[in-house]
């Protein structure tokens, strides 16, 4: 029988409840709470769609971190868990509150823990009054959890239109990072890895298929990143999308050289999330591909705009040493 898997905390954090339900969390979590010797409050970490199979595996994954010798379900706050449900949390098809509507699971082996499957929490600025990276008004403010950020708007972000990431996914063949993203984006763009306000993709490696809108405005770091990792071979293929003012930049000049294509999107594209409804700039945007799949890109594009072949550094080498 499929259900949840979850993992509630309780108020002192320092025990952490794993097990599974069929019914619906916020039931399970009053059972539990109403059954409980010493009044205990616990609060939803995060939830997966799993089996009682899945449930059992959790618990003897982590079993060196079982709370006491008699209970099997409850364990110590230890980082390996900890950091742990926080790359569970920051997943598409997880559940972050209890009422959360996942469309679809992942299989088990998408989500199973693993050494790799962890995300270590930022470090509190002492010159900071406030941590940035706290949550103060999700569901967990006001608690021991608060170090779990928290999924919801901030800023003036501006999202991708669905369809922009699927069009990606068909000419580099699936994303393996979106390198500059939200929560709230990945609920619907489903990119298996992403960086966001509280995992700087400044400060982790970017590899494989990545998918880039970075925030309007300095792009220079942006750039940096993309040299850096594309010269070095992580990144296999990169789809980015901007104002095409941005390609125009003499900062931008490198990132061009060493892409193959670019499509002027037409009519200039409408993003969504922003809090206030509007649906980003008016300035002609476009999308530039780096990769061997040039073909591929822009079939994937066509519908979305005017393609561009552009002339990478190796076809200009060929072209003056006279090569066809």
């Amino acid at each position: 029988m499929v259900g949840r898997v979850y993992f509630f905390g309780n108020d002192k954090g320092d025990r952490i409840k794993i097990g599974f339900t069929a019914g619906k969390l916020t039931k399970r979590r009053r059972e539990i709470e109403q059954s409980q010797a010493e009044r205990m409050r616990l609060h939803l970490l995060v939830a997966v769609d799993g089996t009682t199979t899945h449930e059992a595996d959790i618990q003897n994954y982590f079993r060196q971190f079982r709370h006491d010798g008699n209970a099997t379900d409850y364990f110590i706050p230890h980082d390996d868990l900890i950091y742990y449900i926080n790359w569970l949390r920051q997943q598409w098809w997880s559940y972050i509150n209890e009422d959360d509507v996942v469309e679809t699971g992942v299989n088990f082996t998408e989500w199973m823990p693993t050494p790799e499957r962890r995300i270590v929490f930022s470090e509190d600025d002492p010159s900071e009054l406030i941590p940035i990276h706290r949550d103060y008004t999700g569901p967990l403010a006001g608690t021991c959890w608060n170090r779990f950020c928290n999924p919801a708007q901030q800023g003036e972000d501006f999202y991708t239109p669905v369809e922009f990431i699927e069009a990606a996914r068909q000419a580099m063949g699936g994303i393996d990072l979106d390198a500059a993203s939200h929560w709230i984006a990945n609920r619907k763009h489903k990119i298996p890895s992403f960086f966001h306000f509280h995992r700087s993709a400044f400060e982790n490696k970017w590899t494989g298929k990545i998918w880039l809108n970075p925030p309007y405005g300095k792009n220079g770091p942006w750039f940096e990143q993309i040299i850096k990792y594309w010269d070095s071979g992580d990144i296999k293929q990169l789809c980015m999308i901007s104002p095409v003012w941005t390609f125009t930049t003499q900062i931008a000049d490198a990132v061009i050289k060493r892409s193959s294509a670019m499509m002027l999107l037409t009519p200039t594209p409408k993003f969504w999330g922003h809090p206030r409804g509007n649906s980003g700039t008016n300035h002609p945007h476009a999308i530039i591909y780096l990769g061997q799949k040039t073909d591929a890109f822009l079939d994937a594009f066509a519908p979305y705009g005017i393609p561009f072949m552009l002339m990478t550094d190796k076809v200009r080498a060929e072209i003056e040493r006279g090569e066809p």
